[in-house]
């Protein structure tokens, strides 16, 4: 079996054999990295077994970007193995080959697979998605007098203006701003523009292709969420069942969004984590809580299952977080220390800053 970075004149081999795997026109499902002119093997794995290529696995660097300050992600997608020689370890040998590349220069690998397996390689659902249903009587509440207007985005400039509003947003994952457009132009996708007084103040896509989801993207600092219901009652999306809002820049816009937003919300993991390193990781979300000025406070020895064990001394504006062989005060299991870290449980370390990282369906 070998294991080896694919050149750009295997481009067309590789893709040939994803959309072979998959059943889906990768160059169309994702421009960024598979249209026309693009030449990204790099990011890739391929393994050859008796000459053949029997498996490929794209691994693309993402930092994603809290307040300021990266964390250093690499996502892994479009996991393929040949059909003919599925259980014979091909697919553990690429994402183990991936995890040694990368677990010195990255915090955190992320992966949008559903399939169950991927626990075995320390992949753990985490983050939240806010589901919230739309009844016709909420959509005729705010069909009129609200100073949001909605639009779908065509122009060269309407992408511009998606672009500028996305490096403004407290959470974003880094990107090229032509490959940010690339995301934006996916084939199953609708942009919309909320605009108000003619100006842009936040946008919205759509996936129309399973359950009709509207998902709200940005609010621009300042706006209301009143924009939200102005995107709910958008006369062109009435067959919208689900409102699903992934990326909200404050806790108070969140709570103001469960509030006002729903008669009825949900909220369920999505996505996969995989934390390279925990001392790294934790030193990070630290350093963005204090940007928040939050009321951190912790002072104890954590030993994560498996994993690490951090002596961690956070307060009065300082923190300082070492590995250490002393006795732990709290014995953790790595699943539920990704919960706490990227998900809705309470963390000990009191006033962290609470992310769901979101990992873009599209790279």
């Amino acid at each position: 079996m070998k294991i080896y970075v694919p050149n750009e004149s295997e481009n067309k081999k590789v893709i040939s054999f994803l959309n072979k795997v998959f059943h889906k026109p990768f160059p169309r499902l994702i421009p960024s990295l598979y249209g026309k002119g693009k030449n990204t093997m790099k990011y890739h794995f391929a393994v050859e077994k008796d000459g053949v290529l029997r498996g490929a696995v794209c691994a693309y660097p993402e930092a994603i970007i809290i307040n300021g300050i990266a964390i250093n992600g690499i996502a892994i997608g479009m996991v393929a193995t040949d059909k003919k020689t599925r259980g014979q370890g091909i697919m553990s040998a690429m994402l183990n080959h991936c995890f040694k590349e990368y677990q010195d220069s990255y915090e955190i690998s992320m992966l949008t697979g559903r399939r169950h397996r991927y626990e075995h390689f320390g992949y753990y659902p985490a983050g939240a998605n806010y589901l919230y249903d739309i009844s016709d009587m909420s959509i005729k509440k705010w069909d009129k007098g609200n100073p949001y207007t909605i639009v779908k985005a065509k122009t060269e400039e309407d992408f511009e203006a998606v672009n500028k509003l996305s490096q403004g947003c407290p959470l974003r994952v880094e990107r090229p701003l032509a490959n940010e457009s690339d995301v934006l132009r996916n084939w199953f996708s609708n942009l919309y523009l909320v605009k108000k007084d003619g100006v842009t103040v936040g946008y919205a896509s759509g996936k129309f292709f399973v359950h009709h989801e509207l998902e709200c993207m940005y609010i621009d600092k300042g706006e209301s969420i009143d924009y939200i219901q102005a995107v709910k009652a958008y006369k062109d999306i009435k067959r919208i069942k689900l409102l699903k809002v992934q990326v909200l820049p404050s806790e108070k816009v969140f709570k103001e969004a469960m509030s006002l937003c729903s008669e009825e919300c949900t909220m369920v993991a999505h996505d996969k984590y995989k934390v390279f390193s925990y001392k790294k990781l934790l030193e990070k979300l630290v350093a963005i809580s204090l940007v928040e000025f939050a009321d951190l406070n912790y002072n104890g020895v954590v030993e994560i299952v498996g994993r690490e064990r951090l002596k961690i001394n956070v307060g009065n504006g300082a923190y300082h977080i070492e590995e250490t062989t002393e006795a732990p005060s709290l014995i953790i299991s790595e699943k539920d220390m990704i919960a706490q870290l990227f998900g809705l449980d309470e963390c000990f370390i009191k006033g962290l800053h609470k992310v769901s990282l979101r990992h873009s369906d599209f790279i």
